[in-house]
């Protein structure tokens, strides 16, 4: 432990490093469990099965019950490591502030939701492949930059109210703040919304969110509740960072470079593919697993390089935050209790950062306001 920790004590040190081992760890071996379920999924021959069952039933009807289920199984056998590493251990580390059945109603919504945009995204996916049976890679990748483009749009509106009760931030001294800032930086004022993290956790969290005229910077009342109105307006200056250095749309732009990237790679190994799977072409379910596989496999290699992106966009704009913000000393004082609340890992492996973090650490984010 080291000299200049966050932590008022030692021990709440350890416990905040223990917290993240143990997360770390639950994180390989869902993905264990996820292999085996898909690699299980291949070698018993399940898709023939359900393609069986589903004789007689209209294409794209068939093919989503087969996606459905796909999914439903995924999820089902992962719910008790998800109910552990999101429930158990989040009360058990004192991170969590739900009861039981609220975070069961979470999950019903999330999984819905989920299988909603994994059915869709498939039923398009093999769509492109019959319409386009040449350049489908392209037609795949338009199709999913618009359905990218809308989810980006309708997140604030349609999507996080679902779980989380927002409300804009119109009055008070906060508000004034908030919005001199905005001015002070040129910055055309955005919506400022309060978001009731309290009801489920007890981190503290802020986010832009949304693209054009749906973007708005998001304060969790936990945040709200235990800062400071200097380290609010530090907040901030962080978040109008990534708007002035546009973050939201490069990072748009470089996940849709890694979805060509990907389709390209599928479609050249195509006839690699339709012969291991003995099918006659990606629209077959026997050759969706595979699919399914090589997706996950692209999506850990890309991971690091998607991070890595990450953290320097964080990095902009704390270094926005410190020269258009409230003084370093405040940024400072603002990062050590953020991760205090949220029990963060001051000094995390090189290894863990790579494969995990999507913002520097908070030691790495103290250092910089002394510089």
């Amino acid at each position: 432990m080291s000299d200049d920790s966050i932590y008022p004590s030692r021990a709440l040190e350890k416990k905040a490093v223990r917290y993240h081992q143990i997360k770390r760890s639950l994180y390989f071996v869902d993905l264990a469990v996820v292999l085996a379920i898909v690699v299980f999924w291949i070698r018993s021959n399940a898709s023939s099965r359900i393609e069986g069952l589903l004789y007689g039933i209209p294409g794209l009807i068939g093919e989503s019950v087969y996606f459905f289920a796909f999914f439903s199984a995924l999820f089902l056998i992962r719910m008790p490591l998800l109910w552990y590493s999101n429930y158990v251990l989040e009360r058990r580390f004192e991170l969590s502030s739900r009861s039981l059945s609220s975070w069961w109603t979470d999950e019903v919504k999330g999984f819905f939701l989920s299988a909603l945009f994994f059915v869709g995204t498939m039923d398009l996916f093999f769509l492109c492949v019959r319409i386009f049976p040449t350049n489908w890679w392209l037609a795949a990748t338009a199709g999913s930059t618009v359905l990218s483009l809308a989810l980006a749009v309708s997140f604030p509106y349609l999507i996080l109210p679902i779980f989380f009760k927002m409300r804009r931030i119109l009055y008070g001294e906060l508000a004034d703040r908030l919005r001199l800032l905005c001015e002070r930086n040129g910055v055309r004022i955005l919506e400022i919304y309060q978001l009731d993290l309290s009801s489920k956790t007890h981190r503290a969290n802020a986010a832009l969110a949304g693209l054009g005229r749906s973007r708005r910077i998001l304060l969790g009342d936990t945040l709200i509740s235990s800062f400071t109105p200097d380290e609010m307006e530090a907040v901030l200056a962080h978040e109008l960072g990534h708007y002035a250095k546009g973050h939201v749309f490069k990072s748009f732009v470089s996940s849709q470079i890694e979805v060509l990237i990907g389709f390209g790679f599928v479609a050249l190994v195509t006839p690699i593919l339709l012969r291991l799977c003995h099918a006659r072409s990606l629209t077959d379910l026997a050759v969706f697993p595979v699919l399914f596989l090589l997706g996950l496999t692209g999506g850990l290699i890309a991971l690091p390089l998607d991070h890595a992106l990450s953290r320097a966009r964080e990095t902009e704009a704390d270094w926005y935050a410190l020269s258009h913000g409230p003084s370093p000393e405040i940024f400072r004082n603002l990062m050590a209790k953020l991760g205090v609340q949220n029990l963060a890992d001051p000094n995390p492996p090189t290894w863990a950062i790579w494969l995990f973090y999507d913002h520097p650490p908070i030691a790495e984010r103290i250092k910089r306001t002394f510089l």
